[in-house]
């Protein structure tokens, strides 16, 4: 028998490749079995869904980055074409039986971690939809093979586009009967985002959403889904009746704006939900999951405002209460922190620096008033009272008043679900809930709303009402959507909900700390990678309200990647050995701050010189590329050994190449997407392609020189994720790969920078 000294971690989808390069990163050796003959999962047949080059955050790119990352990783080995065929234990270790084309192997790993995936839900068991039997009638995962495949849309029966398609949501989830109580949260996201880019590249095509309630998952997707609506038409309800139109068409029975009416389209879409792997294995008794915080004696310094409780600090913490930040330099493991406490400056010194603020909770209508009506509450004073176990008895029947726009979050949401079913079950309280849109994508939403359901709450749907509030109640007149009838609802009490932003504080911790904010003010720019605690200096972490509005589910699983990443960090910092990131030619310096002003990682600490701190700079090279007398070189990337890759060989004179176009591509985006590129392409085999660390790093200069250096009329293609023009020069071809920023995970460019460019 085998004895491994590592992890065995079951499925190679990206949840299990993630797994295992993150237990690398710390040191910790892994063993990955996938049963199909290739790793990558579901997640690998996702298309990417930019727009116009501008990245949607679907995130189907992270799978190649993951599988790239773990080929290289020598901690991690991957078996396909193996399964689990059962498990014991021996100890404190785990005996797996492994099975492949070779037979059957006994293995011992020190860990076990199941990561198989989910199940898509299959419409042929439910067979008033039809799927199977209906000419063009395919769902989500079907439509997203077919994107990433051919680039387009097309009618699987006959090859054509489709001139007008629909979307059904919900297809095996939020359905009781299906045992499927909860909502699988990522469906309306993918078809949304699908949807946008097939009208982007047919603008003619015609879309209409099946709908029950838009969820807005993520915190640039209510931006999205707002900028998109008016692009599609919307019924709110599942057909329950498909049929097979004339020429090949799909047919609908729906009930729209008060008529039953019979639609069809060219291609539909059933956007099915997901469900548990069927192939979980019957040993999950081995798996009592827990999680402890281990204490490894670090120090922490806490800075509280004066109106915050201290009695719940942690023994042994330092506490500074009322202490506002006025400056932070150093890098990760060593920032200096002055602080302003009552009119005094303190000089604190720790390894990092955690944001943890809470949103500003406001009424989404300012129907409160000064003075508030004693009838009309907002939110966190019914929570305030609940909490406390007062509420007047008067108060019989409540009205709970959500946004009617569509673009309520999730987090604002569940604040408004628990507080209708806490005011049910624990104060027997009447309630009535009047919203737009509700939003249940995190998980055990679904099932608190059931409870809310079932506990008697009326629940009515309208984007618009008339409301009256006098000493006698409240009275709500409305138009609802969903059972196309003119309501009115009367109550003793008027409970509005709120929404939640950014603390006004973060916009000066951002100004302090050089952070990149989002359109909204939280402190984490536009990067997908950057979720859900990191930002665009190394140290330096949000949690909580800091990086977004957070629902119970979303805040459960930042707070302990936070405690991870200074884990990670700490052990990175105890083996790393610092290595000359910039090399500096101090009689070359204007001393002009160029370098200080643009480097969007603090790296750059200026006395009477430019400092550059190695821990912290993420080689981005925007510094070097922008300074106006090349006195700053980027280690590895100097003029020389460069000019000697682009002329290898050459004394200035113009030589002919073989190539009409030379390509830099940025090695952290555009290089990952050409290596899976096919090289026998004659578009692609007509570019010489030199690879740059990052397009920041590429000068003007390195542009010009290659076109003046070409015997013959060529071009120059640079291929990076932001079109962020350098030095006044447009005089290459940009490729814009991911749109609104780098997509690397710490680099990045200012936002304001990128603010600016969008204005211009």
């Amino acid at each position: 028998m085998k004895s491994r000294e590592k992890v065995l971690i079951v499925g190679g989808g990206i949840a299990g490749l993630t797994t295992a390069i993150e237990l690398g990163r710390r040191g910790v050796s892994s063993f990955i079995i996938e049963k199909k003959e290739t790793v990558g999962g579901r997640a690998g047949t996702y298309a990417c869904k930019a727009v116009n080059g501008h990245c949607q955050k679907c995130g189907a790119c992270l799978v190649q980055d993951a599988i790239r990352e773990s080929m290289e990783m020598g901690e991690i080995e991957i078996s396909v074409k193996t399964s689990l065929a059962g498990l014991d234990r021996e100890g404190k270790e785990i005996v797996a039986r492994l099975k492949s084309g070779e037979g059957e192997t006994s293995v011992r790993f020190s860990a076990l971690v199941l990561c198989h995936g989910f199940q898509p839900f299959d419409p042929a068991g439910k067979p008033n939809y039809g799927y199977g039997r209906i000419p063009n009638l395919i769902t989500g995962a079907e439509l997203e093979l077919m994107m990433k495949e051919k680039g387009d849309v097309f009618r699987p029966s006959d090859g054509k586009p489709a001139k007008d398609m629909a979307f059904v949501q919900c297809v095996g989830s939020r359905n009781p009967a299906l045992g499927r109580s909860y909502c699988s949260q990522v469906c309306c996201g993918y078809a949304l985002r699908m949807a946008r880019q097939i009208r982007s590249a047919r603008p003619s095509t015609s879309i209409t959403f099946f709908y029950m309630d838009v969820q807005t998952f993520g915190r640039d997707f209510e931006r999205m889904f707002w900028e998109f609506r008016d692009a599609i038409y919307w019924i709110r309800e599942i057909p329950g009746d498909f049929f097979a139109a004339p020429g090949d068409r799909v047919g609908v029975i729906v009930e729209d704006e008060g008529e039953i009416k019979e639609m069809s389209f060219d291609l539909m879409t059933l956007s099915v939900g997901m469900g548990p792997s069927r192939e979980q294995p019957v040993f999950e008794e081995w798996l009592r999951l827990s999680r402890e915080f281990l204490d490894r004696g670090r120090a922490v310094l806490l800075i509280m405002s004066r109106d915050q409780d201290t009695g719940d600090v942690p023994e042994g913490a330092e506490c500074v209460v009322g202490g506002e930040l006025v400056s932070a330099t150093g890098q990760v493991g060593d920032f200096t922190l002055v602080l302003r406490v009552a009119e005094k400056r303190e000089q604190h010194r720790v390894g990092f620096i955690v944001l943890a603020y809470e949103s500003v909770r406001e009424p989404v209508y300012d129907i409160l008033g000064e003075p508030a009506h004693e009838r009309v509450w907002s939110l966190s004073h019914l929570e305030t009272q609940l909490a406390e176990g007062v509420f007047p008895e008067e108060y019989g029947k409540v009205l709970f008043l959500d946004r009617l726009d569509g673009v309520n979050s999730v987090a604002a949401s569940e604040r408004l679900l628990k507080a209708v079913v806490t005011a049910q079950e624990e104060h027997e309280i009447a309630c009535c809930l009047v919203t737009c849109q509700v939003k249940v994508a995190s998980p055990g939403l679904e099932m608190l709303y059931g409870r809310m359901r079932d506990g008697g709450c009326f629940v009515a749907r309208t984007d618009l009402l008339d409301l009256e509030v006098n000493p006698g109640g409240i009275r709500a007149r409305f138009d609802d959507v969903v059972l196309d009838d003119e309501l009115s609802v009367s109550g003793a009490l008027l409970v509005v909900a709120e929404r939640e932003r950014a603390a006004p504080e973060l916009a000066k911790i951002a100004e302090v700390l050089g952070l990149e904010t989002d359109h909204a003010g939280y402190l984490q720019g536009d990067n997908l990678l950057r979720v859900p605690c990191l930002t665009n200096r190394r140290g330096v972490l949000v949690a909580g309200g800091s990086g977004a509005d957070l629902s119970d589910w979303q805040r459960a699983q930042n707070i302990p990647s936070v405690v991870e990443e200074v884990n990670s960090l700490s052990q990175w910092l105890d083996e790393v050995t610092p290595v000359e990131q910039i090399i500096y030619d101090r009689d070359r310096c204007a001393t002009c701050l160029t370098c200080f002003r643009v480097c969007p990682h603090g790296a750059i600490l200026f006395t009477d010189k430019p400092n550059f701190l190695h821990l912290a700079c993420q080689r981005c090279g925007i510094c070097t590329s922008l300074c106006p007398n090349e006195a700053i070189e980027l280690a590895g990337f100097e003029k020389p050994s460069f000019f000697e890759r682009l002329f290898p060989g050459q004394s200035g004179e113009k030589q002919e190449w073989p190539a009409a176009v030379t390509g830099f591509v940025c090695q952290r985006s555009a290089d990952l997407v050409r290596q899976y590129l096919d090289e026998g392409d004659p578009v692609i085999g007509a570019v010489r392609w030199i690879e740059v660390p990052c397009a920041g790093a590429l000068r003007s200069q390195y542009v010009l020189e290659t076109l003046a250096r070409r015997a013959e009329a060529g071009g120059v293609l640079v291929v990076s994720p932001s079109k962020w023009m350098r030095d006044g020069w447009n005089i290459s071809l940009w490729l814009q790969m991911s749109g609104s920023d780098c997509t690397a995970k710490w680099s990045n460019f200012r936002q304001e920078e990128k603010k600016l460019e969008k204005k211009a």
